[in-house]
């Protein structure tokens, strides 16, 4: 019989470890590599996973408790509570809230699935980009200080749209590649005696995954499709005249140009290893590497388009 006490004073204490690992990680962004964080707020950083990790381990109580926690330290450091209030609600408490989403693939997490990693980001990540977006297209921004003016214009929604992923997208790209890095020793820690503890399921209504990891495939394919959005994403130059300044995507094609490029070099080692191998379901895997080397090359142009928008048709928008 499980003993309650212990399994709580468990989760406080990864309660508090995952609470304090997002807020030094927001704060490396912030202040210690300056270039992650974005001018009108927002940065690039590995929040998401800590408190995705939060809910998907600990359930959905603790894990608003620790993103509720987060998103009021992160608006104290920011000086938020001089922001429009429907500002504090969407940029920070909703928005940050959205993690307890990732508790629906708690069973799949102790299972040792580790699509359930990916499947809870993502979630967490599109839940989030949503309240940003209607935050972006609600508010009217004037120096500090905020009114509610609700503004749907087509110029406002793209604006948006672009401001939000710019950053939102390279954290999600990031927290994936190292969820899915940590997915084996993850699931390896799910085996302690502090784990089982935590864990609300009997062992006899789990079905364990025989893998412990993602195909490299898998992790391919999905790597690349969000890198596409973000080459995509990238190709749209925009210019802020309300904040009379030049706000522009085009730098995620450098990142989805880099990242693409990388993890080619991999797949082409990886297939020169297997190019001896006379195994039927190594040509078949044979197949679908080709297949992914064929839609990276697609990624790459879109991503170069990106970067050459920012001097071709977006030279205009970029530097009028």
């Amino acid at each position: 019989m499980r003993n309650s006490k212990k399994r709580n004073i468990y989760q406080i204490t990864l309660s508090s470890l995952f609470l304090s690992l997002s807020v030094i990680f927001a704060a490396i962004s912030k202040y210690v590599v300056p270039l992650f964080h974005m001018p009108n707020g927002g940065s690039i950083s590995l929040v998401m996973m800590f408190l995705t990790l939060a809910s998907l381990i600990l359930g959905p109580f603790y894990g608003l408790f620790v993103s509720l926690s987060f998103s009021l330290i992160n608006l104290t450091i920011d000086g938020g509570f001089s922001y429009n209030w429907m500002s504090i609600i969407l940029d920070y408490l909703v928005a940050f809230s959205c993690s307890v989403v990732c508790s629906i693939y708690r069973k799949q997490y102790f299972e040792k699935k580790p699509q359930a990693l990916i499947y809870a980001l993502l979630s967490f990540a599109v839940l989030r980009f949503i309240c940003h977006f209607f935050s972006g297209v609600l508010i009217e921004w004037n120096g500090d200080v905020g009114s509610l003016k609700p503004n749907f214009e087509l110029k406002n929604v793209i604006y948006s749209i672009t401001y939000n992923m710019s950053y939102i997208l390279p954290s999600t790209i990031i927290c994936a590649v190292c969820l899915i890095s940590l997915a084996k020793p993850l699931f390896i820690l799910n085996d302690t005696v502090m784990m089982k503890e935590i864990c609300p399921y009997s062992e006899d209504k789990l079905h364990f995954s025989k893998n412990t990891y993602l195909s490299f495939e898998k992790i391919l394919f999905t790597l690349f499709v969000v890198c596409l959005i973000g080459a995509i994403v990238g190709c749209i130059p925009y210019k802020s005249e309300e904040y009379a300044s030049v706000f522009s995507m085009f730098y995620l094609g450098y990142i989805s140009l880099a990242v693409t490029v990388i993890f080619d070099v991999f797949l082409i080692v990886k297939m020169l290893k297997e190019d001896k191998d006379k195994d039927e379901i190594k040509k078949v895997r044979k197949k679908y590497d080709i297949f992914l080397l064929v839609f990276s090359l697609f990624i790459i142009g879109v991503s170069i388009l990106s970067i050459l928008s920012y001097f071709t048709y977006g030279y205009d928008v970029y530097h009028s």
